[in-house]
């Protein structure tokens, strides 16, 4: 607002009378104020009381109506109570198990590429793409019949193209013979390999949940997150971390990240093994965004979603996961603890717990090397 207007002399009505205020003259401000919120809480009561009565009067008989949710299959989202510790220094007693290294069955010793493409890339995903590839090219009035063979071959050529890059991707069909890429014309023709491009789905758009922005991939990304887990090897330490794929078009889910490798892309949360293995994967689509975690919190909720994964690969492992200050709080690594997991994680300053450990303020000031450490009675 303008000065003008800031400056201006104001008026004060309230709903009742002047004459009802007219005995406040005489009495303190505490005591008019007190005076006024009881009124005005009484007025609310009988105003409620009378909307609720005219209610009944004119619907003695029908129930109430619930309010539908606008989420589809909204899983339950649950919480995790501040729990006050108490702390003292002395060194921790651990009271999980160690790792007695349990082996899966080899079955990948004498396998070539070609069959660990077929393990991740399995007749289930193929099967997806060919089956709603199709249908997108029906409902443009197009003849696809794409089979599942020329899918595989389609997803070979997309492989090769990630480290065989050439400026235009229609040089790799080039006649010249500078240019000419025999290994991908000869498995697929160009406008075929174009006509798959421009249909290609992998689920009915007809029948998207609007508040997912990823509902269009998500069947996919729910089949591939299955073949990881049902191939991975079975190892104690996982990292859960943040991972950049590069993007450079338009879409509501692209995040700008200053300073890292990629900044421009999709961010993903990932879980893997010590040795670069992808267990699990999800998009990142805001705070606001639509995930199937029934858990509140963001950070949390993400370590605990990778933990009911490695669940499904053995119920009892004591699996020690490694994450950032991202994740971290003393509630995540007391939950991962009655859970019988190990965890390792660097810790914001504010997240501690009223830990009584110096500042970093304090640290900065101290010799090299100086470390301090605490621990719970519980």
């Amino acid at each position: 607002m303008p000065g003008s207007q800031l400056r201006a002399a104001a008026e004060v009505q309230y709903g009742n009378s002047c004459d009802d205020w007219e005995s406040d003259d005489d009495l303190s401000l505490a005591e008019v104020n007190k005076r006024r919120r009881l009124n005005f809480e009484n007025e609310c009561a009988s105003t409620s009381q009378a909307s609720l009565l005219q209610g009944q009067i004119d619907d003695p008989v029908s129930p109430a109506v619930p309010v539908p949710s606008t989420s589809t299959n909204a899983p339950t989202m649950i919480n995790f109570k501040n729990t006050k510790y108490t702390w003292s220094s002395r060194d921790i007693q651990p009271t999980h198990s160690d790792w007695h290294n349990p082996q899966r069955p080899d079955q990948y010793g004498d396998k070539n590429p070609i069959d660990y493409f077929d393990c991740m890339f399995d007749d289930v995903v193929l099967n997806i793409l060919v089956e709603f590839t199709n249908l997108y090219a029906t409902k443009k009035n197009k003849e696809g019949n794409v089979t599942a063979r020329e899918m595989k071959c389609f997803l070979g050529i997309l492989l090769y193209s990630g480290y065989a890059v050439v400026p235009r991707r229609s040089m790799y069909w080039e006649n010249t013979p500078d240019c000419s890429v025999p290994f991908v014309s000869s498995a697929m023709v160009r406008d075929r390999f174009n006509f798959i491009v421009s249909h290609l789905n992998c689920c009915n758009n007809s029948q998207l949940n609007e508040r997912d922005k990823f509902a269009k991939l998500k069947p996919l990304f729910d089949v591939l997150n299955s073949n990881f887990l049902k191939h991975a090897p079975l190892q104690e330490c996982h990292s859960i971390d943040e991972a950049m794929v590069p993007y450079y078009g338009g879409h509501p889910c692209k995040q700008f990240i200053r300073g890292k490798p990629i900044r421009w892309g999709y961010k993903f949360r990932v879980g893997a093994t010590r040795l670069g293995y992808l267990l699990w994967f999800q998009p990142y689509q805001g705070q606001q965004g639509c995930t199937d975690t029934k858990y509140k919190s963001l950070g949390l909720g993400v370590v605990l979603q990778y933990v009911d994964e490695l669940r499904k690969i053995n119920a009892e492992a004591p699996f020690h996961l490694f994450f950032d200050n991202f994740f971290t709080s003393i509630t995540l690594i007391d939950e991962l603890r009655t859970r019988g997991l190990k965890a390792t994680g660097t810790i914001r300053e504010n997240r501690v717990s009223k830990c009584p450990l110096p500042t970093n303020k304090k640290l900065k000031k101290t010799n090299r090397g100086t470390y301090k450490y605490k621990s719970t009675k519980s």
